[in-house]
């Protein structure tokens, strides 16, 4: 199976440094295989036939290992970025994607978590939940709304 490793928090700041070849060796430790990483951001691709939940526990397991503290970390399949594309809700309006942000979460957020969010009118940005993913649309350069005065 193929994934998408993201991690959160990594190479932020000193005390988080994690260099890619240190990534890409402990991937391979566990048993994957195919293991790219992209820039120095804590993102991966890589091949592997554990589970998603044994792949998740043993690298989470070894992260903490080498970092020191728990790192939270989202991994997707081919597939499940596919579907995220395919559905996403603002594409017949997002016509640039630098305007378009996915965060990644590790299960869908409570609906109680959203509810301060969904209160206020955000025009014209907005976001939408789709499972564990929350897409942002951002049609003005991102932060311009800030910028002019708005919240």
């Amino acid at each position: 199976m193929k994934y998408v490793l993201l991690l959160r928090g990594v190479n932020v700041g000193t005390k988080n440094s994690l260099p890619m070849a240190d990534l890409r060796t402990m991937l391979e430790e566990i048993g994957c295989t195919k293991v790219t990483t992209y820039i120095q951001s804590g993102n991966a691709v890589l091949s592997t036939s554990l589970s998603k939940a044994k792949l998740l526990k043993t690298f989470e397991q070894a992260l903490a290992k080498y970092m020191g503290r728990q790192v939270a970390t989202t991994l997707r399949t081919a597939a499940e970025l596919d579907a995220i594309i395919n559905g996403n809700p603002f594409a017949r309006i997002a016509t640039d994607p630098k305007y378009l942000c996915v965060t990644f979460l590790s299960g869908p957020p409570h609906a109680g978590a959203l509810a301060t969010l969904n209160e206020r009118d955000w025009s014209p940005e907005a976001f939408q939940v789709a499972g564990s993913e929350v897409l942002f649309l951002a049609p003005e350069r991102p932060g311009a709304q800030r910028a002019r005065g708005g919240a």
